[in-house]
C-alpha cells in the first residue's frame, strides 16, 4: 500500500487515486501514522530493506496496544 500512494501522490500527483487509496486504508483499519512514515521517512521505496527498516523504528517507537 506504501508504495501504492508513494506513486500517487508523490510520483502522479492523482489526487483521485490517492483520495481512493487513503479510502481503502481506513476501510481496511490501517495504521495511518505507520503508512505517514513510510513515506516520508525513507528515500528509495523500491529498496526493501530500506522500507524494512524503517517500518521497524517506527514499530519500537509505538505501543500496538494505544488505539
Amino acid at each position: 500500500m506504501t508504495r501504492a500512494l508513494v506513486d500517487a501522490q508523490l510520483e502522479w500527483r492523482d489526487a483521485e487515486l490517492s483520495s481512493r487509496l487513503w479510502e481503502e486504508v481506513a476501510d481496511r483499519g490501517m495504521d495511518r501514522g505507520r503508512l505517514i512514515h513510510l513515506l516520508y521517512s525513507v528515500e528509495a521505496h523500491h529498496v526493501e530493506e530500506d522500507m524494512q527498516n524503517a517500518d521497524m523504528a517506527y514499530l519500537q517507537l509505538v505501543d500496538p496496544k494505544d488505539p
